[in-house]
Formats: C-alpha cells, sequence, structure tokens
C-alpha cells in the first residue's frame, strides 16, 4: 500500500506531472502546438531545456512568439538537430 499524501500538489509538481504524462501518452505535436497556439502561450525559451542534441542557437535569436515560427505545423522550424 502506498503512503498517503497529505500535503497538496504544488503547482510545479503538478506540471511536472501532466509533462511526464504528456510525455508518454500518443497525443501528436500537431494538437500539443494547436493547444500552445490557442492559449497564447508564449515560450520562455531561456528558462526551459532544450531536448539533447538541439541546436542551442535558437536561445541567442528565439521566435517572438510561437506562431510567428511558422504556423506550427509538425515540421515547422522545430530547433534543428546537431549530427
Amino acid at each position: 500500500m502506498e503512503p498517503s499524501r497529505d500535503v497538496p500538489w504544488a503547482e510545479h509538481e503538478k506540471l511536472c506531472l501532466l509533462t511526464e504524462i504528456i510525455k508518454a501518452s500518443p497525443v501528436s505535436s500537431d494538437a500539443l502546438f494547436h493547444f500552445v497556439r490557442a492559449h497564447g502561450i508564449q515560450p520562455r525559451w531561456f528558462d526551459m531545456a532544450l531536448p539533447q542534441g538541439t541546436d542551442v542557437s535558437l536561445r541567442h535569436a528565439p521566435p517572438t512568439n510561437v506562431t510567428e515560427q511558422a504556423a506550427l505545423s509538425a515540421n515547422a522550424r522545430l530547433p534543428s538537430r546537431t549530427s
């Protein structure tokens, strides 16, 4: 039996859990990009970890918003991978 959690979840814990749920889900990147666009989410490029092997030059000239990053299709100018 697992111990009960008496302390409410902190916001950062909820976000971490939701991130892991999304990562393990079959939800497409197109659906997630649509969610980001629909909710007006502005990426904080300097506050986020980029995927391993991603070109860090994105941090030097981040787009002003995700929508400007080419209509958010699955192949729309995602950070390039280094060889």
